[in-house]
């Protein structure tokens, strides 16, 4: 019988309004990740107040509620580290303020569209914790 203990598997939440983008996303790091999906910038802030514990946010940077710059910016607010874990990903439209972030952070940004590997590197590049396929 073996002691050893399955690793823990990250903490991911990706906040995406487009419902076929979100379950793409999900197909892809199934079993990688511990995955929380929700569609609006709102509804994240929310599961945050819940579960503080999230690795890194992945967001959207348009969504109709609010902006995913908008939602770091309210999250900064009340917790300084979790807004540093938060990446976006853009299909290219933005207002200034997500064209000021591209400018300013193009590392925390991925371009729409992008491949499940690339999506992968990146997030590694963010600190997650994943293994090539």
């Amino acid at each position: 019988m073996s002691t050893s203990q399955n690793p823990r598997l990250p903490k991911l939440l990706i906040v995406e309004d487009d419902t076929l983008i979100a379950n793409c996303l999900a197909r892809g790091l199934r079993g990688d990740v511990d995955l929380t999906i929700v569609n609006r910038g709102t509804d994240a802030m929310h599961v945050l107040d819940g579960d503080p514990g999230f690795d890194a946010i992945l967001s959207d940077l348009n969504m109709p509620d609010i902006t995913g710059v908008e939602m770091r910016r309210r999250i900064r607010q009340v917790d300084p580290a979790m807004a540093d874990r938060i990446a976006f990903m853009t299909g290219g439209a933005m207002d200034k303020d997500g064209s000021d972030l591209l400018g300013e952070e193009p590392e925390r940004c991925l371009s729409k569209p992008f491949t499940i590997q690339q999506l992968r590197a990146f997030l590694r590049t963010q600190g997650l914790d994943l293994a090539p396929r």
